[in-house]
Parts: C-alpha cells; structure tokens; sequence
C-alpha cells in the first residue's frame, strides 16, 4: 500500500468521513472573494478576522515553506441533540412566550450540535495524530489545522474534491451533508491529488454509524467542557 493509499485508510480507522488531497499552491481565488467581502463590511464584528489574515490564511505556505501537499479531513458531528438536553420550551412570558409559569422562567435558547460534546478542536486534534505520525515516520514535515488556525478551510475542502460549497455557505459532503468538521494537514510530501468530487461518493466514505460518531462526541451536561480524555471509538 503507498503512502496516499495508507492515509486514507488511516482516516477512514479513524472515523473522518471524507479526505482528500490537494496542492499546496495559494488559494486565489477564495481569497480574492473573502478580501472583497471583508471590504465590504460582512464580516464586521469578528474582531479576530481582518484582511491580512485573508491573504495569509489563502497561503498555505506561509508557516510550512516546503509545502507541497494538503490533506483535507471533514469529520462528522451529530446532527441531532439527545432527548435529555432538550429544554421543553424556548419562550417565556417575559419574552412573550405562551408556556411558561415555573420559578427558573427567562430567555432560553438553542446551542449548535456540534457545541454540545467535548470541545472538536480537541477530538480532530487527537484523531490527526496518527497521521501526522506517519507522514513524519517517512521523513515529512506535517502541520495540523482545525479551524482556529490561518487556513481558507472550505477553499481547501472543495478543491481537494471531498465535496462543493453549498447555497447555505457550507461545503457539502456527498452522503453526509454540510454536518461536519474540517480539518487539515499541510505536510512536504508530493502525492496526487485527488478528483473533483463526484455526485455519488465512494462506499467507503459513506457517513459513518451514529454510535461512531457519538462515541466522539459525548453529549450532556459533564461533557460540554473541553476533556483531556482521548475520545473513545475507532
């Protein structure tokens, strides 16, 4: 097996839903669009975004000079909250609501799926490990992003061709969906890079079982906060 053939075996072992490969070549185009877009006022509020991170998130060389290669990783998160930490009403009088009448009456509200387990920054850090193991075995630089770091994520996703941007701004994984985590490792190696993404995904990228993907992902209310924990699952 060569080393691509290994990787994705690899990821797939460790629960990524899709990978693909890419060049390391500047993402030009993303970053024409996301520099126009923060000119003109829609990203105002992020305090952490700005323009220069644009152009320096569009250049995956930037902290990895001899980068030829990026491995793009989506990881799937649940797309559904357990019945236990379902709150049975998101109004109250005070707001307006219809339902209401107990003592801890107030402003409720929804959080995101994939905020209610262990913190995902820190599951896709310890699932790349491996990887970045075996990169770094065959004598290869290797370099992990998980959202926090200056990499235009979607722009490598989709040209990696694990899946295509979507109306609703997200990339879409064949199979899966838009529920997902993106990752990625900038590493010196030189491999092919993968096809745009079909229609139809590949069997072995189908989105993985529920009990998978809970597993990752702990949910309730001793789990929110960040664990050091290795996650538990394949």
């Amino acid at each position: 097996m060569d080393l691509t053939e290994a990787v994705k075996s690899q990821a797939k072992a460790l629960g990524f839903c899709a990978v693909g490969i890419t060049s390391a070549d500047p993402f030009e185009e993303a970053e024409a669009a996301a520099a126009q877009r923060t000119a003109d006022g829609l990203m105002d509020g992020l305090n952490w975004w700005s323009e220069a991170r644009v152009h320096a998130s569009a250049d995956p060389r930037r902290a990895t000079p001899d980068a030829r290669t990026i491995i793009a990783l989506a990881f799937p998160y649940p797309s559904t909250r357990p019945e236990s930490s379902k709150p049975e009403h998101f109004s109250s009088p005070a707001r307006g609501g219809e339902q209401g009448g107990g003592a801890n009456d107030g402003p409720r509200g929804r959080i995101a799926s994939y905020a209610l387990g262990r913190d995902y920054h820190e599951v896709l850090l310890e699932r790349m490990q491996p990887l970045l193991a075996m990169l770094r075995e065959h004598g290869y630089t290797a370099k992990t992003y998980v959202d926090h770091g200056w990499m235009l994520d979607r722009a490598a996703a989709a040209r990696a061709g694990i899946g295509w941007l979507g109306k609703n701004t997200n990339v879409l994984i064949p199979g899966v969906g838009s529920n997902v985590l993106l990752a990625e490792i900038v590493t010196s190696t030189a491999v092919p890079a993968t096809p745009a993404c079909a229609c139809v995904p590949p069997e072995p990228w189908s989105r993985p079982a529920s009990s998978t993907i809970a597993a990752a992902f702990p949910s309730g209310p001793s789990n929110t906060a960040v664990s050091s924990h290795s996650p538990s699952g394949p």
